[in-house]
């Protein structure tokens, strides 16, 4: 019978605490009594493990072909061309050299000479000191300084004294183990399930919409932002004509965001050749996590040995078809292109031990990821986790598949909630959220953009097709949510919908948040008749439908309006669909922009609070819960003086686009309630939380 995990578990601690014991009584043996004189005539641990260090380097720089002193004892040995066969003569000299057979998949539990020493040290001491050994205390050479690259893996930090206890300990402890212990503890409460989790940061690319910024500005506005295809993506006017006739398409429309092809691949350690088989949604997200995690304070190699996790909403595979027609097939197309490469390449890069996921749950992707990091910052001890959704337009492909099922519309617009509704606009998108548990991000002192009450994911079961929403289902999703929350559904002010604008998928949308809202009124025993107090809107009116990145669109914009206290208008909707009643519901059409007013209920003033939902094409389901945050009162500025502000950059094109950046920031009036940093701030925060570059 197949053990349950508990019982495995229990297997595995049984395991640890065998070896750890017998791991005493050798140490024990080792430091039994010994003759007069013999303390002299044998070198202390320390001294044995660096001969052993260098002894190692040694072995591996023969194998490469290469002189010692030019291996750097910290460098990833990949970073030398390290291959299976090399591999297999370094672990072939090392078991020769220590008398014991040692596979080599050992090698891969390093990521350099130096751990690769420290681990075989501390397995097979016995063995180490039966060869050459020092008769004095020799002298510690210095390593060389490490790169700075992201694409070096960053030594582990042997200034905390739990870090040094398990580099001498890691034969017995499993990644997962190193990861969670390494990391700051997570606070215990109650009931973990109705633990608040912080949004810290969030950064997106958007149609028209370089940065959130421009995104949030366009929202302000009521800006349409779809255009015609773009002449870098393809010539629309090839493929221009009646779908049913063959390969073509009426629409000549989306939304389309900036600069898709600009990167730089040696900022992340990549060939250019690399960069340039690599999916452009892979690179745009590499890219948005990385501004991500600074956006948050945090400099992205501090970040190393960490228990964190990545989940990424991605399905499109525009830019693999394209490759198919233009070039052979590469050994390079396998990490370049297969999507699960792409959150597996920045756990790879920053060096972090959490889950990481690729999530296509079609156009819920990407809020389905969002759910996923919640539970594994909740559940699953992570210390904190990145959601995020990538969609790019790179071919006509799917426009001219949509167009012969007849979901795409010809006029380019997500007219939701419109009786001219007819289908949906496609679009760019890559966004991303960082998150951590409320408690932690509060001891952190981390920046708190809003909080996630709730979320929940399911599927619609049997509907009447694989592809047709299933209201009831829908209305289930919202209340587990919502109950998992834990709020007054009298307190919701907004739901960011799905809202594709096709002319059934919205009433039916609908349908279902007026029976999930009418189920919790009842649970909370609220059946008073009210004037309608919840907005609906839909940014897929603004910028079109991002497929996998939906989602995350939705959630950037809901914080906003949430820390803004401004609900932005839903476009193309002045004549409504006459399938959508809202009569005698909880719910609103934001025709005009509003004011995000705080609720009072029973005479008591509630956070401003709002949902995101998000419907995917086969059926999967995401709703997430969010409120706004009360900060405390923000502290006094710290004393003026001199301050040392530090930036730096990869190249010097780079270095004036970030001064350029930060001399914007400093003339930009503080957000509502908060006060504008003091130079002692920035200072600390350009060089604690950032990693330093060449330039």
């Amino acid at each position: 019978m197949k053990p349950d995990d508990h019982d495995l578990d229990a297997a595995m601690r049984r395991l640890i605490d065998e070896e750890l014991i017998a791991s005493a009584k050798v140490a024990a043996r080792d430091v039994r009594p010994s003759a007069p004189g013999a303390e002299e005539r044998q070198p202390s641990t320390e001294h044995a493990r660096r001969a052993w260090r260098r002894e190692l380097a040694a072995l591996a720089a023969r194998a490469l072909k290469m002189p010692p002193e030019r291996l750097d004892p910290r460098e990833n040995l990949s970073r030398y061309g390290v291959d299976s066969i090399i591999v297999t003569e370094i672990m072939k000299s090392v078991s020769e050299r220590l008398d014991a057979p040692i596979a080599p998949t050992v090698f891969f539990e390093a990521k350099h000479a130096e751990e690769l020493a420290d681990l075989l040290f501390d397995r097979f001491r016995r063995g180490v000191e039966r060869g050459p050994a020092p008769q004095e205390a020799p002298p510690e050479i210095a390593a060389p300084a490490p790169s700075r690259d992201l694409a070096q893996d960053a030594a582990p930090d042997m200034e905390s004294e739990i870090g040094a206890w398990l580099a001498r300990h890691r034969a017995v402890e499993t990644p997962a183990q190193t990861a969670s212990l390494t990391s700051r503890p997570a606070r215990v409460v109650r009931d973990a399930s109705a633990e608040p989790v912080a949004i810290v940061s969030m950064e997106g690319v958007f149609p028209q919409s370089a940065d959130l910024d421009a995104f949030e500005a366009h929202l302000a506005a009521g800006d349409d932002c779809i255009g015609d295809v773009p002449p870098e993506r393809w010539d629309w006017r090839q493929v221009y004509g009646d779908p049913r006739e063959g390969e073509f398409t009426r629409v000549k429309s989306g939304g389309f965001a900036p600069d898709i092809d600009k990167f730089d691949p040696l900022f992340f350690g990549l060939s250019p050749r690399e960069a340039e088989m690599m999916d452009p949604q892979h690179r745009l997200f590499m890219q948005c996590v990385w501004k991500l995690i600074e956006g948050a304070g945090y400099a992205p190699q501090s970040l190393a040995g960490r228990k964190i996790g990545l989940f990424l909403g991605v399905n499109l595979q525009d830019y693999a078809h394209l490759i198919d027609r233009s070039d052979a097939i590469e050994a390079l197309h396998l990490t370049s292109l297969g999507h699960m490469f792409c959150p597996n390449r920045l756990s790879f890069l920053l060096d972090v031990h959490g889950p990481s996921q690729v999530i296509d749950t079609a156009c819920s992707s990407s809020l389905v990821a969002l759910h996923r990091a919640v539970l594994a910052v909740r559940h699953e001890g992570c210390e904190m986790a990145v959601a995020g959704g990538a969609n790019l337009l790179i071919t006509p492909d799917m426009h001219i598949m949509y167009s012969k099922v007849g979901i795409i519309c010809e006029d380019g617009r997500c007219k939701t909630f419109s009786a001219r509704a007819n289908g949906y606009a496609r679009a760019d998108g890559v966004g991303a959220v960082l998150v951590k548990t409320l408690a932690r991000a509060e001891a952190d002192g981390d920046p708190i953009l809003a909080v996630i009450r709730g979320s929940a994911e399911n599927h619609g079961g049997m509907a009447s097709s694989l592809t047709a929403p299933n209201p009831k289902a829908q209305a289930s999703l919202i209340v587990e949510a919502h109950r998992r929350a834990g709020v007054d559904p009298r307190s919701i002010g907004y739901i960011e919908c799905h809202g594709t604008g096709t002319a059934l998928g919205d009433p039916i949308e609908i349908n279902g948040l007026k029976l999930a809202f009418e189920t919790l009124r009842r649970e909370a025993g609220d059946d008073t008749p009210t004037a309608p107090w919840c907005g609906l809107g839909s940014v897929k009116s603004n910028i079109g439908h991002a497929e996998t990145a939906a989602g995350i669109a939705g959630v950037i914009k809901t914080v906003l309006s949430l820390r803004r206290g401004r609900l932005y208008r839903s476009l193309h909707c002045d004549d409504v669909n006459p399938l959508i009643d809202l009569s005698g519901s909880a719910f609103y059409l934001l025709q005009q922009d509003r004011a995000f007013e705080r609720a009072r209920i029973d005479g008591r003033e509630t956070p401003r609070r709002a949902a995101v939902s998000s419907f995917g094409a086969g059926g999967s389901n995401a709703h997430v819960v969010i409120e706004e945050y009360f900060a405390p009162a923000p502290p006094p500025a710290a004393a003026s003086g001199p301050a040392l502000i530090v930036l730096s950059a990869r190249k010097k094109a780079q270095l004036d686009e970030i001064v350029a950046g930060l001399a914007r920031f400093l003339v930009q009036p503080p957000e509502p309630g908060q006060r504008a940093p003091g130079l002692q701030e920035i200072a600390y925060t350009l060089q604690a939380g950032r990693d330093a570059q060449a330039e």
